[in-house]
């Protein structure tokens, strides 16, 4: 008789995807030689550099929603004494 139900709220944080981003055109790349090797095939257009940036992000949840048993000693369940 010592639990009670606890209400656990959810825990999550917001992972983030960075990627090399043509600063031209937009194009994305995984890696820096990729964005290099795009930018050299057109010495006539736009995409002259690129950056490092956030392109994506999404919450990843660590701890559910949920209802938990704990001890609860606070009432004594034979005589009602409370500590």
């Amino acid at each position: 008789d010592h639990y009670k139900t606890v209400h656990i709220d959810e825990q999550s944080h917001t992972e983030t995807v960075k990627k090399q981003v043509c600063n031209g055109c937009g194009a994305q790349f995984n890696t820096a030689d990729e964005a290099i090797n795009h930018i050299v095939m057109d010495f006539w257009d736009n995409c002259d550099s690129y950056s490092y940036k956030v392109v994506d992000s999404y919450p990843v949840v660590d701890v559910p929603v949920h209802d938990e048993q704990v001890y609860d000693y606070t009432d004594c369940s034979r005589c009602g004494a409370r500590q």
